[in-house]
């Protein structure tokens, strides 16, 4: 199993290390994302998992509470929650 990943955000594709939360990603490159809090309160990062849900970890706790109040979707995640195990691809939402 290689230790790369690709994560493809909006139809932009990134190669990461396998392991890494998207939000470290995002922090060292130039993407769609944005981050308010990074701990799961603001949905600020809100995305949808088009492909690839089961290749990061489940949703936690308190990321479950605050998508219970933005959105209906059951792809929704926050991205600063995501763990990237292999290859996703996400769009952004709005909230």
């Amino acid at each position: 199993m290689s230790n790369k990943v690709t994560v493809t955000i909006n139809d932009d594709a990134f190669t990461t290390q396998r392991g890494i939360d998207l939000i470290e990603l995002c922090d060292n490159e130039i993407t769609d994302l944005n981050f308010m809090c990074r701990k799961a309160s603001c949905a600020t990062c809100l995305i949808e998992v088009i492909e690839g849900a089961e290749n990061i970890n489940p949703v936690t706790g308190q990321e479950k509470i605050v998508l219970s109040m933005v959105s209906d979707n059951a792809n929704a995640r926050l991205a600063c929650q995501v763990r990237l195990n292999g290859n996703i691809k996400v769009e952004t939402l709005k909230n």
